[in-house]
């Protein structure tokens, strides 16, 4: 692919990488403590130090079934959620050191996905960082990277999702032949199912893609991947079965209505891409992908599009596990976390789309040259701007490095502790908080309010032995 061969274009893709990662590094140094994560602590209520590893293991195990029978049946997120502890075992220190590792984790997983894909590790860096401008300029996804126990319930989640599929696709295009690599990939299938349902949808569904593209090319079905299919599934029906979902469904909505939850996740499919190539960068990258689907195959490759249609129905499979726990509301209101994969696997299916009529129209129109297919692109992207009337004060990315440069998130994280500081060594027992941190608009906040009886305030008056606590008006 000759423009991978243009070093300008590397590094410009290196660079835009790097900074992407490295803002979200330097966030995720800045952690803030919020809402469950003194809900999930209050439920071990100690620290690995005082129990001693043995016993504080025994404890977690006793916590994660208790949550499955009453709450979510999560399990990795909840013996993830309930070992790691930052409130008692470590502090802002741990919580630094958790988010920095589960969001390096997530970055590296996406890059090997794609190079799985490609064969330059050169057209690797340069599709990533297309995927990441699309991806992170719609949303700040801020819970799933920024709040500890969505890092682990979503990204910790996706993150070993992807590095099963890698594993699963090097199967089929690499032609190696591993028990030991299959091996691994069930262990990730199964813990990765035992994040969120969503992030479940989005494995399973790519998994079933990965076995159909080698049944359409080859004729024959990975036995391996199969079996990795298949673990998988028992994960996601001990997820699914788990008592405490059916207990956490009646209290967030009365009844469960398959039917409902099929229209709104179709709705919800259709509005949510509109927006995203209506109104970010997405339709941009789009454009890209389909110049360099263009650019990448030649008449004598298999151009037909059914591979990449495969992949259209992924969101699909991401919404529905959603709207089916939440009533109606979900059709106005997303949170963050559940929008991070979605968008991820909607950013996937775009992409991947624009890419497979990119070689169509290569079967059809060839032989043009280099410089004259990116002069169009770049005609093409101008019009997509100057259509969509992008302005870069509306691009997430330029808002995050904005707060990251003059301080606003390292200033929220230094209110947050000293709030938490005086709340841990007040000698009142019924405190009203006069100075409470302002919080950034996309970002996570402390979470309490001026209702003493709001359960985010009864929980951390709780964990920090205070009889009630609000916000003064």
């Amino acid at each position: 692919m000759r423009i991978f061969k243009q070093k300008k274009e590397i590094l410009i893709s290196l660079i835009y990488i790097l900074i992407t990662i490295g803002s979200v590094v330097t966030i995720s140094a800045q952690p803030v403590f919020i809402a469950d994560d003194f809900s999930f602590s209050e439920g071990i209520g100690t620290s690995i130090h005082k129990e001693g590893i043995v016993q504080y293991v025994l404890l977690v195990i006793k916590c994660c079934r208790e949550c499955y029978m009453k709450w979510q049946g999560t399990y990795t997120c909840n013996f993830l959620v309930y070992l790691i502890n930052p409130l008692y075992n470590g502090g802002i220190l741990l919580l630094r050191v958790e988010l920095i590792t589960f969001n390096l984790l997530l970055f590296a997983s996406i890059y090997y996905v794609i190079r799985e894909l490609t064969t330059k590790k050169e057209c690797a860096i340069v599709m990533m960082a297309i995927f990441l401008l699309g991806y992170m300029n719609y949303k700040s996804y801020a819970e799933a990277f920024f709040w500890s126990n969505a890092v682990v319930a979503y990204n910790f989640s996706l993150a070993i999702s992807l590095l099963t599929m890698g594993f699963a696709i090097k199967n089929v295009y690499k032609g190696y032949v591993s028990n030991k690599r299959m091996i691994i990939a069930c262990i990730l299938a199964f813990l990765a199912v035992g994040g969120t349902l969503a992030i479940s949808g989005f494995l399973m569904y790519s998994l079933l893609v990965i076995l159909l593209v080698e049944l359409f090319v080859t004729h024959r079905v990975n036995r391996r991947n199969l079996i990795i299919l298949i673990v998988a599934s028992i994960g996601v029906i001990i997820n699914v079965c788990a008592p405490g979902n059916f207990v956490r469904s009646s209290v967030i909505t009365n009844q469960i209505h398959i039917g409902a939850a099929l229209y709104r996740t179709i709705k919800i499919w259709f509005l949510e891409i509109d927006s995203m190539i209506n109104s970010s960068l997405i339709g941009i990258c789009a454009i890209i992908f389909f110049f360099l689907g263009y650019i990448h195959y030649g008449k004598k490759e298999n151009n037909n599009l059914g591979i990449e249609l495969l992949l259209l129905p992924l969101g699909l499979f991401c919404i529905f596990p959603i709207a089916l726990g939440y009533d109606s509301s979900i059709d106005y209101y997303l949170p963050s976390r559940c929008l991070f994969i979605i968008d991820f696997a909607l950013t996937i299916s775009i992409l991947a789309v624009f890419y497979g009529l990119g070689r169509i129209v290569n079967k059809y129109v060839s032989n043009v040259e280099y410089n004259t297919v990116r002069l169009i692109m770049i005609v093409a992207i101008l019009v997509g701007v100057v259509t969509n009337g992008i302005k870069i004060s509306d691009i997430q990315q330029y808002l995050v490095l904005q707060n990251v440069i003059n301080g606003s998130y390292q200033n929220y994280s230094k209110q947050c502790e000293e709030l938490c500081d005086y709340l841990e060594y007040t000698n009142e027992k019924d405190v009203i908080i006069t100075d409470y941190p302002e919080s950034i608009d996309g970002y996570i906040e402390f979470g309490l309010s001026n209702d003493p009886e709001y359960w985010v305030n009864k929980t951390v008056a709780k964990h920090y032995g205070l009889n009630s606590l609000y916000i003064s008006e």
